[in-house]
């Protein structure tokens, strides 16, 4: 397979199997925890589980794909070593995050940065945490860690820029991060999804630059 069709695959499949699990989980989540206000704990327990299992079907099916492109792997390992690895992360980060943020807001109003400085001070590095971590699981059980590393590197430097790329871009066409329309227009729902979709694309490509193109295995 050549390389730039196999960089291509594996930037859609990493953005249609990640992303979209992320979707479909996030949004059955919001509407258990949605329909549950009469029991908001049980509810967000609730919600959290079963976004937790979505992800971890799609980040197994992630593992997969990204497999079946790979040559000399280990059969099986990739999926298994992407779904209980990817998923936790996420919703780790994603619960992090919700805590963290009013603070980080709070403290960076007192300290004169701008809303849309603390969004990229969370959400870059956060991204770079989710995918360099989902990358080495997945080299891991594709190669074992010398490569689950170098795919870590590659994938989390990535993902990180593009979504760095696309806030930046978003804002210089008014789509800026706690503005006074943003609230009305959802600006960071807006720029966190184009952001997470750049950003799996741009892992995706990146694992994809870095499969072998023969039955060697990577050392």
């Amino acid at each position: 397979m050549l390389r730039r069709s196999i960089v291509l695959r594996s930037a859609l499949l990493t953005a249609r199997d990640l992303v979209g699990g992320l979707l479909i989980g996030g949004g059955a989540g919001a509407l258990i925890d949605g329909i549950g206000r009469s029991a908001p704990t049980l509810a967000r327990v609730l919600a959290v589980l079963v976004t937790t299992i979505v992800l971890i079907v799609s980040a197994r099916i992630w593992g997969s794909d990204i497999e079946r492109l790979a040559t000399g792997s280990n059969p099986g390992a990739a999926g298994r070593a992407a779904a209980f690895t990817v998923a936790p992360i996420v919703v780790v980060v994603a619960l992090a995050l919700a805590g963290l943020e009013p603070m980080v807001v709070r403290r960076g109003a007192r300290s004169g940065l701008d809303i849309r400085v603390v969004y990229a001070l969370l959400f870059v590095p956060a991204t770079l945490l989710i995918a360099g971590i989902g990358a080495f699981a997945l080299g891991f059980g594709l190669y074992r860690a010398a490569f689950g590393m170098r795919l870590a590197i590659a994938a989390g430097g990535a993902a990180a820029a593009a979504f760095l790329t696309v806030d930046l871009l978003m804002d210089a066409f008014g789509w800026r991060v706690g503005a006074p329309d943003a609230g009305r227009r959802a600006t960071m729902v807006v720029v966190t999804a184009l952001g997470l979709v750049a950003a799996a694309i741009g892992a995706g490509g990146a694992i994809g630059a870095l499969l072998p193109r023969s039955v060697t295995r990577p050392t």
